[in-house]
């Protein structure tokens, strides 16, 4: 199955009145709360401004972590230019645990206190899953942007 094809899988979305699967995954900014609101089911317009908060559930989808887990497994990925502070992933992940995108437990710390730690959602998936293709989709529009620029393909205008 593409990336296309599982797209299109609904993850049992639960939109609101005013979400639209057109929205996308597109994370904040008028985007409800709670589980199932990921809009994921097509016709996907994510956000890459910043690659953190996607790369996140990146890492949870390799493997359950903690906080201090997850800022190492950050600072390894190739595609992170600027790592995020600590408080910010821990932002990122009390808003996950929130919108039912990761859950959480508290496992024994070795010799200290108890850790909280992560693991991915279906619907942490779904987003995930949404954000590739989007990130496809944006890649194929640079690449067509880039050889029109280079002269490599016309414009498209009537000369």
């Amino acid at each position: 199955m593409t990336f296309e094809e599982e797209s299109d899988l609904k993850c049992g979305s639960d939109l609101g009145p005013d979400e639209t699967a057109e929205a996308g995954p597109g994370y904040g900014r008028g985007r409800g709360r709670g589980r199932g609101r990921c809009g994921c089911g097509g016709g996907h317009g994510g956000r890459t401004d910043s690659m953190a908060f996607p790369s996140v559930l990146l890492s949870l989808r390799q493997h359950p972590a903690h906080g201090y887990e997850l800022m190492e497994k950050l600072s390894q990925m190739p595609f992170i230019h600027v790592l995020p502070d600590a408080a910010v992933v821990y932002r990122y992940l009390r808003r996950l645990e929130e919108d039912g995108m990761v859950s959480s437990r508290l496992e024994p710390g070795k010799g200290g206190p108890a850790r909280k730690v992560y693991s991915i959602t279906p619907e942490g998936e779904c987003y995930l899953r949404a954000w590739a293709v989007s990130l496809k989709k944006q890649k194929s529009d640079l690449e067509a942007f880039l050889r029109v620029f280079e002269g490599i393909e016309p414009s498209g205008e009537a000369e």
